[in-house]
C-alpha cells in the first residue's frame, strides 16, 4: 500500500510502498506492466512509501519524489533503454524544498509538478498548499493551491495541470471535491467533482482526467471523468478500495491495487475503456 506509480497503460510501473501486515515494512521493489502482465523491474535506490511520482509517457521517464520514512525530500529517477542491453536503474535526483507525504505529482522527468500533501508529522492533521516544479535536476517553489489538501489526485503537464479531491483537514475525516487547474505558475478553482473524497486514484490531463475509488466516509468504487470543464460520473470500479493507483487518461486507464482496510491490500488490476472497467492481469504481489 501507499506506493507510487507512473507511465501509461502499455508501459507502466508501480514502486515502493508498505508491505502487507504483519511485516508492514517499507519496500523498494518495483514492477512494470506492458498492458497484459506484470514483471519485476529494478528496485528503488531506497525503500519508501507515500510517494509522489508519475510520467505522462512511459517507463522511460518515471520519477519518485518525497515520501516516508521520516518525511524524505529525495527524488529518484528511473532510466530505461530499449537499444542497450542493460537493466533500468534508479538514480538520485534533486531534493524537494520540503519533506512531504500524500502529495500529488504529475508531469515528466524534466518538467514535473508536486502539489499539496502534508509536511508535518503524523497526528498534526496539517495539509499543505505548496507547489513545486522539477526540471530534471532541481525543485523550485511555484504558485500555491487555493485549497490546501493531502491524499488528492492530479494529472496533466507542468503548464496545464489539474488537481482534485483530497483532505483539507483538520482531520482525515474531512473531504473536499474542489478542483483546480494549473497554468505553470498559478492555480485557478474550477468546477468541483460530484463527490468529495480522499486517498483516491487519479491521473490524466487537464482535459481528460480520471478519478476512481478513495474514501468518502466509507470506501468508494465511484469513477468520475473530467473534460476540462465538468466532471461526469462514469462506470464504477468492480470493487470498493482506497490508496489505489490510477494511471492513464479518461479514455484508457488502469486502477492498480489498493486496500479495503488497513492490512487488507489488493492485487487486482482493472482497465478503463472510457465508460466501464474490466478485469486485467493481477499484480505479482498485493499493494495498497
Amino acid at each position: 500500500q501507499r506506493h507510487g506509480g507512473g507511465g501509461v497503460q502499455t508501459s507502466g510501473m508501480v514502486f515502493g510502498g508498505i508491505a502487507p501486515n504483519p511485516s508492514g515494512s517499507y519496500l523498494a521493489t518495483a514492477v512494470g506492466y506492458d498492458g497484459t502482465s506484470w514483471a519485476a523491474i529494478p528496485s528503488l535506490a531506497a525503500a519508501k512509501s507515500n510517494i509522489g511520482g508519475g510520467s505522462q509517457t512511459n517507463q522511460e521517464t518515471v520519477f519518485a519524489a518525497g515520501g516516508r520514512p521520516n518525511y524524505v525530500t529525495t527524488t529518484q529517477e528511473y532510466n530505461f533503454s530499449s537499444t542497450v542491453i542493460t537493466p533500468g536503474a534508479w538514480s538520485s535526483g534533486g531534493n524537494m524544498p520540503a519533506a512531504n507525504m500524500r502529495a500529488a505529482a504529475f508531469g515528466t522527468l524534466t518538467a514535473a509538478v508536486s502539489c499539496g500533501g502534508s509536511t508535518a508529522p503524523d497526528g498534526s492533521n496539517t495539509s499543505s498548499n505548496a507547489t513545486s516544479l522539477y526540471d530534471g535536476s532541481s525543485w523550485t517553489s511555484s504558485g500555491t493551491l487555493n485549497t490546501a489538501r493531502r491524499g488528492h489526485g492530479a494529472g496533466g503537464s507542468q503548464t496545464a495541470g489539474v488537481a482534485f479531491a483530497g483532505s483539507p483537514g483538520p482531520s482525515d475525516g474531512t473531504n473536499t471535491a474542489v478542483t483546480e487547474e494549473y497554468n505553470g505558475s498559478s492555480w485557478t478553482t474550477v468546477n468541483s467533482m460530484n463527490t468529495a473524497r480522499q486517498i483516491l486514484g487519479g491521473d490524466g490531463t487537464q482535459t481528460a482526467a480520471i478519478a476512481a475509488g478513495g474514501y468518502t466516509g466509507s470506501n468508494s468504487a465511484a469513477t468520475e471523468i473530467y473534460d476540462g470543464t465538468n466532471w461526469t460520473t462514469s462506470g464504477a470500479l468492480p470493487s470498493v478500495r482506497r490508496f489505489l493507483s490510477v494511471n492513464g487518461v479518461s479514455t484508457a486507464g488502469l486502477a492498480i491495487g489498493g486496500e479495503t482496510a488497513p492490512g487488507s491490500q489488493l492485487s487486482v488490476v482493472d482497465e478503463f475503456g472510457g465508460s466501464s472497467w474490466t478485469s486485467g492481469s493481477s499484480l505479482i504481489s498485493a499493494l495498497g
